[in-house]
């Protein structure tokens, strides 16, 4: 995230004319508020800007300050910067980091609010705005969260705590969560995928050193299956150790999945299996 702020940034110093700079003073002090922004420290970065007030890049400058202090922050603060920069980048992004911070504090009317005007599809956002319905006794929510279990990396805050109110809630189902393993193995997310698998029930678990096989030692798994892939956490180790397999060896993975482990496994992928929801 933080470099994409680095991109915006040296964007905006590329365009930003040397009479606006002033000097290569002027352009030091901002990339040092920058680092000071990005190392989290106020005083440093006071220290920097305090010679650059009516600079071009000012709004960079309060977003900064703000962003820094934004859980803190009063709500008529944040309102006044948003609507001050209305029409420029930095208002959006402070907006999304705002949704956050209201999303964990539970402040759903002015989640609402802005929630309205952010232009973004960011997946955090989403999960509290799902978050927000199921608090208001909408259940309809479970239905549209789909995609959060696609996440190709650990979840966000807000989505790791709806997963954690699907599964309470018995509307989380196995599938859900071998699929979402699965997509975590394909993206090299090994830990991210062990986070996911306590979301099941231990009957349902695989067993730990084979995951460990089929993430480091995909081929050996393979070589080695069990006698019996009946159970279906022994499919679906069997399964993530020929994803992992194939990301380095493509063509040899290929070949094991048209000759004796696609034999053994199942006409159709366990990960789109009939779903058994959580009790």
């Amino acid at each position: 995230m933080i470099f994409k702020v680095f991109r915006n940034l040296a964007a905006l110093l590329a365009v930003v004319s040397v009479p606006a700079l002033a000097g290569n003073s002027a352009e030091e002090a901002i990339l040092g508020a920058y680092d000071a922004y990005g190392a989290g420290d106020p005083i440093k970065l006071a220290k920097h800007t305090k010679t650059l007030d009516g600079h071009v890049l000012a709004p960079w400058l309060d977003y900064w300050r703000l962003s820094m202090r934004l859980e803190d922050a009063p709500i008529a603060e944040v309102r006044e910067f948003l609507s001050r920069n209305a029409d420029a980048y930095v208002a959006e992004r402070l907006r999304g980091e705002w949704l956050r911070v209201l999303g964990r504090r539970g402040e759903w009317q002015e989640f609402e609010r802005e929630a309205a005007a952010y232009g973004e599809d960011e997946l955090e956002v989403r999960c509290y705005a799902w978050i927000k319905r199921l608090e208001h006794g909408d259940d309809s929510a479970f239905a549209e969260t789909g995609a959060m279990w696609l996440e190709p990396k650990e979840f966000p805050e807000g989505c790791a705590r709806l997963a954690d109110t699907m599964v309470v809630r018995g509307r989380a189902s196995t599938t859900d969560i071998w699929r979402r393993v699965r997509v975590l193995f394909e993206n090299g997310q090994i830990t991210a995928a062990k986070t996911a698998l306590a979301y099941l029930r231990k009957d349902d678990s695989p067993d730990e050193r084979s995951l460990t096989e089929a993430a480091r030692r995909p081929r050996r798994l393979i070589e080695r299956l069990p006698a019996s892939l009946e159970l279906r956490p022994a499919r679906e180790v069997a399964v993530l150790a020929a994803v992992r397999y194939a990301r380095d060896e493509p063509q040899a993975a290929a070949e094991a999945l048209e000759g004796a482990l696609g034999r053994r496994l199942p006409a159709s992928s366990p990960s789109n299996a009939s779903a058994r929801p959580y009790q």
